[in-house]
């Protein structure tokens, strides 16, 4: 049987290679290591080998003093600030949880035949989907749709967090 599982919450200490900040870098990984000049990568012994980190990866040292890379969106999905209140995150994770599931609910609803109802249907799922978006922006969360902001901008961003709306 299939079961769903949820990571425990462990606290990290993490750098992200900005590319100016390379002596930052080296002071935190440092002797182990190696700042590659040429390729501009930091290569970094871990239980699995050799890892390359790139511009713009995150070097993570685990619980256990352990570093290794880890790419920017993978990190950003993965991990928050841990200065929040744990309530706060509890929150948060569970807003993001009901826009993932609302909008698979929304993709199913889009299968059914083309009427009036369904149409209704697909225009509220989508505005809870934003409501809820909404919401974060309460707990002080990245604005899901920072152009809404830009009263140049014409861009329309419902899915700036990845939904598929």
């Amino acid at each position: 049987m299939i079961k769903k599982y949820i990571k425990k919450p462990v606290e990290i200490e993490a750098v992200q290679w900005t590319g100016d900040n390379t002596k930052e870098i080296k002071d935190f990984v440092e002797p182990i290591a190696e700042y590659l000049e040429d390729e501009n990568i930091i290569v970094i012994p871990t239980l699995e080998g050799e890892m390359k980190a790139s511009l713009n990866d995150y070097i993570i040292k685990d619980v256990k003093g352990e570093f290794y890379p880890c790419k920017q969106d993978i990190f950003e999905d993965t991990y928050y600030l841990s200065n929040k209140e744990p309530e706060v995150l509890s929150e948060v994770g569970t807003i993001k949880q009901l826009r993932k599931d609302i909008d698979d609910i929304l993709q199913g609803v889009r299968l059914l035949s083309p009427c009036r109802e369904t149409s209704i249907c697909i225009t509220k799922l989508q505005e809870a989907i934003m409501w809820l978006g909404m919401d974060l922006k309460r707990l002080r969360e990245p604005n899901p749709y920072p152009e809404s902001m830009n009263s140049n901008s014409n861009k329309i961003e419902p899915t700036a967090d990845g939904l598929k709306m």
